[in-house]
């Protein structure tokens, strides 16, 4: 009753409950930002909205610290492992209205509590997505240390039997990627959708 009278729809309000069982009055009322971690279906916008009906301060710091982490998620949606440290700031100031240096505190708490990492010299990185970053590169470093198998192969003759074999014709780009990957025991293929990165794993 308390969670449909601030609004929620009874599936939402459902969830919540089970996940926080009892104390559910008592969490949501004391920061209700909680929930978009806890519960599938609720992000920064219903968060907010919940927040008002509240009664909670429009500063508050779980307020701000909410809408850095929220900043941050809506970037990795858009391809951004980090934001620079700077935007970060400005884009969750004008998110939520607040001045810039009450951002800067709910940043720095962050930072104690580890959910956000600031490394040098600006980068702001939600803390599970710089976790995996650093798991990627030390298995890269991993795989380039090991020793390499010696494979006697003529890289232009393989080129040309690649094409002809799977029908495709490799841009000049192409043909210099799958050479590298012939001839190097680590390559990171990197590109935006439609850039033939699958085209240039299928040869």
């Amino acid at each position: 009753v308390f969670l449909q009278g601030l609004g929620l729809p009874a599936g939402q309000a459902s969830r919540i409950l089970k996940r926080h069982g009892r104390d559910t009055v008592a969490r949501v009322r004391e920061n209700p930002y909680r929930l978009v971690a806890d519960v599938a279906g609720i992000g920064f916008l219903t968060a907010d909205r919940l927040a008002t009906s509240l009664g909670i301060a429009a500063d508050s710091p779980h307020r701000l610290r909410a809408a850095l982490l929220h900043t941050l998620v809506e970037a990795a949606g858009q391809g951004h492992c980090f934001l620079p440290r700077d935007e970060l700031i400005r884009r969750s100031s004008g998110l939520v209205g607040q001045p810039e240096g009450l951002i800067v505190a709910a940043l720095d708490g962050l930072e104690v509590d580890r959910g956000v990492v600031v490394e040098a010299p600006d980068r702001a990185w939600l803390a599970e997505l710089h976790a995996d970053e650093e798991a990627l590169a030390e298995g890269l470093r991993v795989l380039r240390t090991t020793a390499p198998r010696d494979v006697d192969l003529d890289v232009p003759s393989a080129l040309l039997w690649a094409q002809e074999r799977s029908g495709l014709t490799l841009s000049p780009s192409q043909r210099e990627a799958m050479a590298q990957a012939l001839t190097n025991k680590v390559v990171v293929l990197t590109g935006g959708p439609g850039t033939g990165k699958t085209t240039l794993v299928r040869a």
